[in-house]
């Protein structure tokens, strides 16, 4: 990696991945799934901004906004939950200038704080069985 980078704007992959000593892969891996988003030049390879990079690595990233499929499953819970939970007042939600639902960080702390636990199953219910109580069975075969 040269010695004048703060002077480009944009990155290639692997140079972005050795200013933030992760590898090209993770960058990639981060790409997809929206935590870090590259650009792309026409041909179709990544680039990353310096600003972006510099905020990243001192911790003064903007939250990344999810869709309603990724918040819910972050959360554990089908996508028409998260909207019929929005439409009873329960969630909140951002919305895209096209009505697309996003939710930030700080929505998911909120969504999970409030999820209820899921009751115990009546087999976690009961107690224990005492061991001279215990009987084993053992099928004969003709």
């Amino acid at each position: 990696m040269s010695d004048n980078l703060p002077a480009k704007k944009t990155l290639s992959i692997s140079d972005a991945a050795d200013y933030l000593g992760v590898s090209a892969e993770t960058l990639r891996r981060w790409d997809r799934k929206g935590k870090f988003k590259a650009f792309r030049t026409k041909g179709g390879q990544r680039r990353y901004s310096f600003r972006d990079l510099e905020a990243y690595r001192l911790g003064r990233v903007k939250p990344t906004k999810l869709t309603i499929s990724q918040a819910a499953q972050q959360i554990g819970v089908h996508p028409e939950t998260l909207r019929r939970w929005e439409r009873e007042g329960k969630v909140e939600s951002e919305r895209t200038q096209g009505g697309q639902r996003r939710f930030t960080p700080e929505h998911i702390e909120d969504i999970v704080s409030e999820v209820p636990t899921p009751p115990m199953s009546a087999k976690d219910a009961l107690p224990p069985i005492p061991a001279e109580d215990k009987r084993v069975v053992v099928a004969e075969t003709p």
